[in-house]
């Protein structure tokens, strides 16, 4: 692409960008829908409050009981252009965010259009209008306005078109490869693996087309080619990212999307049913989620794969009518495979597909597999521009003056440009609602209310406070703010509060125990484990029982819990049952948490010989009088002083994760696994200080020191290129 192509393309882009986003450029606002509010917010200004005091956030305590932070890709905490949001408050760090991506995306899809077109894979050269239109469709379709929500999957679609680029380019010069690596490291950071697997299948339509269509020498040369380029390119973009890569991998491992992954009901949910066809013609079919409730299977954001009507038009008429050519018949192909994978459950092929590639385990919402139709028809909406202005024209009469015909179709071109912008933008920009950025610092009462307490104790929404959603204020801004007040999700972070619930991946031992207190019938039982867990204020619709009293009034009241334990407590008496059964003695009236602490009887042997105590059951009767005070409470570490008369159990009904250590009086202990997915260990009588470190996990240890060299190598090799690209010339 010549300089002059480049910077006209460049103004362009930047030019759309600032009028679709000029409600939030120009103005003291900011996007807050959905996502933006319930996760990357709290996320991102968590991490940004650490990193500003040289802590590296490895645990995040605000959440659930605790879970691991660096390790879950959601933080994105080494993917480049995260530093955005450690540099400038959220807003301003969102906007410069959405608005680079966006202009990189439709950057990346220009070159890899021009490149395509100068090599001649497309039957015929394509004008540049034509580019600057699929480009522009990339940036602004439907898929792509609908999740500028999603901070992880913005982070990693505007990367396809250039490793798709990279891929074809490293077909004939290896040393291009490296900077495919680098992409789709990049994409890892980003955090969001289902699209990272978009993209490697992305590969695998463009592989095929280039050993089986384009039959350039020999098919068994070519899948060597093709081979070599991805194993060398998949595994020097891990090695880039391994730390990353090892420390998610542990973390995955022990969450619920571990082991065999989703059930097949839970993989295939919210899969592209044949009615959803007609939103492709009409978005809003199935309801608008801005001002208005959507009906139908699957959130508005993941159904969405409109890109308008004209291009649509246009390519279902190219596609229809140039069959005989070979590049309409490779998009033909993903066209229609990627739809069969949006089906679903609807459709046997998914089921063969789940059983068969481990990767179909861990992914949900088929639905999304659209974005990769959307992708294809943005190419070939660009293909079809060229040949149906050719086709009017010569409709209309031919012509030997072939200025006046350039200039007639760049007219038409131009026309049908900006008639896609409207319509895109008419949908795009009200899919994004604003409020003033004052929005994300500010609390409403009951946020207020429990900031004042400045007890250790944590909150936790009652599953029918989810359904209090209705938006009522004295005016926009205000509404909003009544509703954050609820708290869903993660919105208490940024406050330092702490939810026994939350929105992410869970830990599998915690979201077993979770489960059994939500969905227990026995109100006495869920009491029981809320008083464990250090729940001392309950968010409810309505009074829950005589064990709590109301503290604030309204639509979601705040009721406090009087018989809540401390964050940390000791007990004399230890249990010792096998896994699978020490929930349903936690269920049972038997178990007082305040008095005994249930451990795994695999720790018997463990233990038996080191502290015999454990097993005295004269001691354990009588009453532990002890002084306990938590004088510290940090993300990565916790400090206790304590008292005791006799050696006795202390229970921290934090997470038990293998990364945490503990030290008493600098001597390390072990820590167990108590009352299903805490933490307990055994005390002896005296007066000593209880450390509890987060280290650096070896996982992140090792891929620290396997990216770092990494990156020296490739370094080195940058600059011996550059030498002598520099001799050459």
């Amino acid at each position: 692409m010549r300089a002059k192509d480049i910077r006209l393309f460049c103004f362009i882009f930047l030019s759309l960008i600032i009028i679709f986003f000029s409600k939030i450029l120009f103005k003291p606002c900011c996007f807050f829908i959905q996502d933006i509010l319930y996760q990357f917010h709290p996320y991102r200004v968590f991490a940004q409050e650490n990193i500003i005091k040289g802590t590296l956030p490895l645990w995040n305590p605000y959440i659930y009981s605790g879970m691991p932070f660096l390790a879950n890709l959601q933080s994105s905490l080494f993917y480049p252009f995260t530093i955005l949001f450690y540099l400038f408050n959220f807003p301003l760090a969102y906007k410069f965010f959405v608005v680079l991506h966006l202009f990189m995306g439709g950057y990346f899809f220009a070159l890899l259009m021009k490149s395509l077109s100068n090599e001649k894979i497309f039957t015929k050269r394509v004008s540049n209008i034509a580019i600057l239109i699929s480009a522009a469709l990339f940036m602004f379709n439907g898929c792509m306005s609908t999740r500028l929500q999603f901070l992880s999957i913005l982070g990693v679609i505007i990367w396809i078109p250039l490793i798709v680029l990279l891929f074809r380019r490293g077909l004939k010069d290896k040393k291009i490869i490296l900077f495919l690596s680098l992409s789709l490291s990049y994409q890892f950071f980003s955090g969001h693996i289902q699209y990272l697997i978009y993209t490697i299948l992305i590969l695998f339509f463009y592989a095929f087309f280039e050993i089986f269509m384009l039959k350039k020498g020999r098919i068994e040369n070519n899948l060597i080619k093709v081979g070599f380029v991805f194993i060398a390119g998949g595994g020097m973009s891990i090695v880039f990212s391994f730390i990353q890569f090892l420390p998610s991998l542990e973390f995955l491992n022990l969450s619920v999307r571990g082991g065999e992954g989703f059930d097949y009901a839970m993989a295939s949910i919210w899969s592209f049913s044949f009615q959803r066809a007609i939103t492709f013609i009409s978005p809003f079919f199935f309801g608008n989620p801005v001002g208005e409730k959507c009906w139908g299977e699957g959130q508005f954001w993941a159904t969405c794969v409109y890109i308008g009507l004209f291009p649509l038009l246009f390519s279902l008429f190219y596609l229809l009518f140039k069959q005989k050519d070979k590049i309409v018949c490779f998009f033909n192909f993903c066209l229609i495979s990627c739809v069969i994978l949006a089906f679903g459950y609807y459709t046997p092929v998914y089921y063969l597909l789940y059983r068969n590639f481990f990767f179909f385990r861990w992914i949900r919402y088929p639905v999304t597999f659209m974005f990769l139709s959307v992708f294809f028809l943005c190419i070939v909406s660009g293909l079809s521009i060229d040949y149906l202005t050719g086709y009017i024209l010569g409709f209309f009469g031919k012509t030997d003056n072939k200025a006046w015909m350039k200039k007639k179709q760049l007219w038409i071109k131009g026309l049908i440009f900006i008639a896609i912008m409207i319509d895109l933008f008419i949908f795009g920009m009200g899919q994004n609602p604003y409020l003033r950025e004052i929005f994300f610092s500010v609390g409403g009462e009951k946020i207020e209310f429990l900031k004042k307490d400045k007890e250790i104790f944590r909150f936790f929404l009652a599953p029918n406070v989810y359904d209090e959603k209705d938006v009522e204020g004295i005016n926009h801004l205000h509404a909003w703010i009544n509703l954050k007040d609820n708290l869903y999700s993660n919105i208490n972070v940024p406050f330092h509060l702490f939810n026994f619930d939350g929105q992410d991946i869970r830990i599998k031992y915690f979201d077993e125990f979770l489960d059994a207190l939500v969905f227990s019938s026995s109100v006495e039982i869920i009491d029981k484990l809320l008083d464990l867990v250090n729940v001392k204020y309950l968010l409810n619709s309505f009074f829950p029982n005589v064990g709590y009293k109301k503290m604030k009034d309204g639509k979601v009241s705040i009721y406090q819990n009087v018989d809540f334990l401390p964050r940390a407590f000791f007990v004399n008496k230890a249990k010792f049952l096998p896994e699978k059964e020490i929930l349903k003695y936690m269920k049972s009236h038997d178990f007082n948490p305040s008095e005994e602490v249930i451990l795994e009887s695999s720790s018997v042997q463990k233990t038996k010989g080191q502290e015999h105590s454990f097993f005295n059951e004269e001691e354990s009767r009588e009453k532990n009088k002890g002084e306990i005070a938590i004088t510290e409470y940090e993300p990565n570490k916790v400090e206790i002083k304590y008292v005791l008369k006799k050696s006795a159990w202390l229970v921290l009904t934090d997470t038990y994760y293998p990364g945490w250590r503990v030290y008493v009086n600098g001597m390390r202990k072990q820590i167990y696994k108590a009352d299903y997915c805490f933490r307990a260990i055994y005390l002896p009588q005296g007066k000593s200080m209880v450390r509890f470190f987060y280290e650096i996990p070896h996982a992140f240890r090792i891929g620290l020191y396997v990216t770092v060299f990494s990156i020296i190598l490739l370094l080195i090799k940058m600059k011996n290129t550059a030498c002598l690209w520099c001799k050459a010339k």
